[in-house]
């Protein structure tokens, strides 16, 4: 159930421009809908890291790279949730070390911002029901 999001301040160090590595400790208790691991972003800028309906996805700018696998069985443990991207190409993920597909390519740039990094939701919208750890 939600408890509380953390906010951290926005720094120029969480402005992840080109490329990236998004990753948490994750235990769900449903993947149902949308919820945020972490979100840095102001209205059609910045990056987002959740689930959507069961499957793994980004927001990059104002668009969802959601990952093309089959909806994800990861509720009632702890997994470890991982989304990569460098320009041009598409957002890789992983659970547990293991593929768990790709997006379509993004081939701009995220917008810098000053708004702060969310951790657990996205100020107060779509937060996660479970818990989270280790978000890096």
């Amino acid at each position: 159930a939600y408890q509380s999001i953390i906010s951290v301040p926005g720094v120029n160090e969480l402005n992840l421009t080109n490329e990236f590595t998004l990753m948490a400790w994750v235990n769900l208790a449903t993947v149902s809908g949308r919820g945020y691991f972490y979100a840095k972003n102001i209205p059609n800028e910045g990056y987002k890291f959740g689930v959507v309906n069961g499957q793994l996805y980004v927001r990059l700018q104002n668009t969802d790279y959601i990952s093309n696998t089959s909806n994800l069985t990861i509720t009632g443990n702890w997994v470890h949730v991982v989304a990569t991207w460098k320009a041009g190409n598409p957002v890789s993920f992983f659970v547990n070390g293991v593929s768990n597909g790709q997006s379509s390519s993004f081939t701009g740039q995220i917008s810098t911002t000053t708004s702060p990094l969310f951790i657990g939701g996205d100020n107060g919208n779509f937060n996660i029901n479970g818990s989270i750890n280790d978000v890096r």
